[in-house]
């Protein structure tokens, strides 16, 4: 259980590191929801790239009727970011909760990220524009937890193998 100790430009610093098991593309989470991911280690701390970063996209998905889509930070609001990719025929409402979709390697499926705020659809759009409120403060971090997945080299090598067969 790592502590979250600074914040510089869209990364947190925690001090753990390789000695203590952590490695690059790790998912880190706290106790209300999704951090971030570690992108650099050395032997005592690791930095992680929040989800307050532009550069950071994950896959989410709404809890209730499993559809799911891409979530990223817009850079305008520390407590919200979006989610991108659900078509408009999709039934959401104000407070849904949105969680981990399991379709990467880097969290397991049904992990907190936030719930619904406010949403948008337009009737030349395909997709609802969906605001998040982040349930994770990037505020107030103090302890993180950082995911280890089991099955990671398993899903690349699977992922690897469909994405060939796909071309």
């Amino acid at each position: 259980e790592p502590n979250a100790y600074a914040s510089l430009g869209g990364h947190i610093f925690i001090n753990k590191g390789s000695l203590h098991g952590i490695h690059k593309q790790m998912g880190v989470i706290n106790s209300k929801g999704v951090v971030g991911q570690v992108v650099d280690v050395t032997p005592h701390y690791a930095c992680v790239m929040s989800l307050l970063n532009k550069n950071f996209k994950m896959s989410a998905k709404l809890k209730h009727s499993k559809y799911f889509g891409q979530l990223y930070w817009d850079g305008v609001n520390a407590a919200t970011a979006r989610l991108d990719e659900i078509p408009k025929h999709v039934k959401v409402k104000d407070g849904d909760t949105i969680i981990t979709s399991g379709y990467s390697a880097l969290f397991p499926e049904n992990i907190m990220i936030g719930t619904v705020k406010k949403f948008n659809s337009q009737a030349d759009k395909n997709f609802v524009e969906i605001e998040v409120k982040l349930s994770a403060n990037m505020h107030t971090l103090d302890h993180v937890y950082v995911v280890e997945n089991f099955f990671k080299k398993e899903y690349e090598k699977l992922d690897s193998l469909t994405q060939k067969l796909s071309k």
